[in-house]
């Protein structure tokens, strides 16, 4: 071939490409297995035909092999049985010695070595027996019935009877119903061939026709639970199904710009909160979260008991009266203000971002959940997912846990996303310039402040010791703001809040030093909470109401509380910026 003639190759030209045509072909079959729907009497007969052959065969076997081993054939000897092994458990070897009950303990050895081999045959006979050559045959043949019923189809007891005529005819309901009627017979012929009696081919063959009976007695058990519950032969993994528009992935297969040009998933994770003031909502969110071994490091078997025992039962009504003036007093309507906050702060990141970025959000605990914010962004074609804990500071019990839950959540995918998540921001310019123009905002005016104290939510000290680094995090952030709003050393401390528990926790505490400075002569004082960044029942309530009243009853006049980040526009745009900083290189074209 000329070079002059050949045809320049375009990365992003597949128009001739076959493979650029292919689609995978359905499979009639699974789907047609999968998703066809029996009706009623069809279904019913079915599952009543199985369940009587079952119920023969277990009774049989029962009847005819182990309560004949242990010598019961009526009511009075299984009283004997019954006396016998009462005296065995009281006396022991005693009575054996005694000649008491004879032959029991050898019976009950034989019994329990049967049982035993019967268990094994069991699980045999559940796979590959019963779901494979019984269970999915059955249903295909279920589905036949339904599809060729004869004519039938417009009465229901004539699909009825056809259903079990279906299965009775079947080479599997033949084979079971000879195993729980005939074989029984055969055993006991075998038993009463005195010739034989005590030959070991007689006593092998009895053994093995045991064994078939209770295969077979198992593989009917699982056809009747397959013809009533029929996902049960649904391949059982736990992988959840790709969205419907998987046309995306076969794109980016083909053409890295369709990769690059794919949106970037961006989900919004923060704590959760209880969807409102009620007690039993109240219990659900504290149990989900005060059960998270992230947050509370004890034993869980103890803790579970504590918690359910003792603490939830008190604090659903104590915490739902501070959770029902938090309703009231937060101005966001009958909706939490952590969860009105976070969707608002989504909304206008998203609108902050364009449309590169697809936006959602999801809470640790309670709803929306962080399961459903991650499968919005698949649906969304995302193959990219930036992970933005609302969280500037790192702590095993808030950015660790969101952490746990995201990657739990994508275990359950076949196809896996590529995952980043957010660095801790907690110096990060963009952040405490949002923070600093906030607290500004809402200080303007305010020259008669006397202190201003950063408050952030405390973690038992034991945490820290142990090698989280959370309280590092929060010096740092705490110096940079103060820097940023131009404040002396002597004009602001630092505390921590909410204590729970009676572990030594992170100091100072914010109540204590807000107390102090009123006993001090401190008149006005401002509380920032910037490891908050969305007003809850920890800075509205905690900080707002509690602490405002410690301060004013040891002689304080005013607690100011500087509202958090929320929603505003600085913090979108600031929280916009460092999602396109982390995800630059997601940006640009691929070679």
């Amino acid at each position: 071939m000329s070079v002059n003639n050949a045809k320049s190759h375009d990365p992003a030209d597949h128009s001739d490409d076959p493979i650029l045509q292919h689609t995978t072909q359905q499979c009639t079959r699974a789907l047609v297995f999968d998703g066809t729907n029996v009706d009623t009497a069809t279904q019913v007969g079915a599952c009543l035909f199985w369940t009587a052959v079952t119920v023969a065969g277990a009774r049989n076997l029962v009847k005819d092999d182990l309560l004949a081993l242990l010598g019961i054939q009526d009511i009075q000897s299984l009283k004997n049985v019954l006396v016998s092994a009462f005296q065995f458990v009281v006396w022991g070897r005693k009575t054996l010695q005694d000649n008491t009950i004879p032959v029991f303990s050898r019976r009950c050895v034989i019994a329990c070595l049967k049982v035993t081999a019967w268990t094994a045959i069991s699980l045999l006979s559940y796979c590959p027996i019963g779901r494979l050559a019984f269970g999915r045959a059955l249903r295909r043949r279920t589905i036949k019935a339904v599809t060729q019923d004869g004519g039938v189809s417009g009465n229901a007891f004539m699909r009825f009877v056809f259903s079990m005529y279906s299965m009775a005819s079947s080479p599997q309901g033949i084979l079971c119903l000879s195993s729980a009627v005939l074989l029984p017979r055969a055993q006991q012929a075998l038993y009463s061939n005195q010739q034989a009696s005590n030959g070991i081919l007689r006593r092998t063959a009895s053994t093995i026709f045991t064994l078939f009976r209770v295969a077979m007695t198992v593989t009917s058990g699982v056809a009747a639970y397959t013809q009533a519950n029929p996902n049960h032969l649904i391949p059982s993994n736990p992988w959840l199904p790709e969205p419907v528009n998987m046309d995306y992935l076969r794109l980016s297969s083909i053409s890295p710009q369709a990769a690059v040009s794919s949106p970037i998933g961006v989900l919004i994770c923060n704590l959760g909160t209880t969807p409102s003031p009620k007690p039993n909502d109240v219990a659900s969110f504290l149990q989900e979260f005060l059960m998270d071994p992230r947050v509370v490091e004890i034993y869980p078997l103890v803790w579970n008991l504590v918690l359910n025992g003792f603490i939830i039962p008190i604090r659903k009504y104590t915490s739902g009266q501070l959770y029902e003036r938090l309703f009231n007093n937060a101005g966001t309507g009958s909706t939490s203000p952590l969860e009105f906050h976070t969707r608002s702060f989504a909304t206008t990141v998203q609108s902050e971002l364009g449309g590169d970025y697809i936006v959602e959000y999801g809470m640790r605990y309670g709803n929306p959940s962080i399961a459903a914010g991650l499968s919005k962004l698949k649906a969304a074609g995302c193959e990219r997912i930036l992970v933005f804990p609302k969280y500037p500071q790192y702590s095993g019990t808030t950015t660790a846990s969101i952490y746990d839950d995201v990657f739990t959540q994508l275990m359950r995918y076949r196809f896996v996303p590529t995952i980043r998540v957010m660095p801790p921001y907690f110096n990060s310019k963009a952040y405490v310039d949002a923070v600093a123009t906030v607290a500004s905002q809402a200080l303007q005016n305010r020259d008669d402040i006397e202190k201003f104290v950063i408050s952030f939510h405390g973690i038992p000290e034991r945490y820290h010791l142990r090698g989280d680094p959370y309280p590092w995090h929060c010096e740092a952030t705490a110096h940079a703001i103060a820097h940023c709003m131009g404040w002396k050393k002597e004009d602001w401390l630092l505390s921590y809040q909410s204590v729970f528990g009676k572990d030594p926790w992170l100091l100072p505490a914010t109540d204590e030093t807000v107390e102090r400075l009123a006993t001090e002569g401190i008149k006005r004082v401002a509380v920032l909470c910037p490891g908050f960044l969305t007003d809850c029942l920890e800075t509205i309530d905690e900080n707002g109401t509690e602490n405002a009243k410690i301060f004013e009853e040891n002689g304080g006049e005013e607690l100011v509380l500087v509202p958090c980040v929320n929603s505003s526009q600085v913090w979108c745009r600031a929280a916009a910026q460092l999602i396109q900083q982390e995800t630059q290189n997601w940006l640009t074209e691929m070679p």
